[in-house]
């Protein structure tokens, strides 16, 4: 199983290089498996793509989901675990509405987080350095919100990070790890100029 998991990783990986599309190379993978050979091909890609925060790439996760349902060897499995990771992948995603648990003025920039953790803290500071002008000038409102408060409404994966929330309660960039992102973002919608 973890040969076969390895011989995934690298014809995903060497596709993902050349000019081979990935998803026909892991479509070929799902539809000529056997069903012990589904599923570690499953679980790699879930750790890969659903689990590794350096790697994670959810919408390439979700055309993945769409192969394993065509293919799938396991309806129980699939119904249980993948719809379990697509509702996931679905809470808090860009275009959905952030969680009524606190009153947004304006774009918002969100810090959900799990309390006082290092990770938290080093987010902060990052914050801080990088958008101290858009928060002072009153352009940005900056919250932090433990994730306890929110419960089940934004994905487990992204905590800590970062949220960008339009004046309508949308959500604009989900779970960045990086504030640079989200100024980014800002100077795509025209707030940062």
């Amino acid at each position: 199983m973890r040969r076969l998991a390895l011989i995934l990783l690298l014809c995903v990986c060497a596709c993902s290089r050349s000019k081979v599309q990935p998803m026909a190379s892991i479509e070929a993978l799902y539809a000529n498996a056997d069903s012990a050979s589904w599923m570690a091909i499953s679980d790699s890609l879930a750790q890969i793509y659903f689990d590794d925060a350096k790697t994670r790439d959810d919408s390439l996760y979700m055309r993945i989901l769409q192969i394993e349902k065509k293919y799938c060897r396991f309806p129980a499995y699939y119904n249980r675990t993948q719809l379990w990771r697509k509702n996931a992948i679905e809470l808090g995603a860009p275009g959905r509405r952030f969680p009524p648990v606190c009153p947004l003025n304006g774009t918002s920039l969100i810090l959900v987080n799990t309390g006082d953790c290092e990770e938290c803290r080093a987010l902060e500071k990052k914050v801080s350095k990088t958008l101290s002008k858009e928060i002072a000038s009153g352009r940005l409102n900056y919250q932090k919100i433990n994730i306890a408060e929110i419960g089940i409404s934004l994905d487990p994966r992204y905590v800590p990070s970062l949220y960008l929330v339009g004046a309508d309660s949308l959500i604009l960039v989900k779970g960045a790890k990086d504030p640079k992102i989200i100024k980014s973002k800002l100077k795509e919608l025209s707030y940062g100029k």
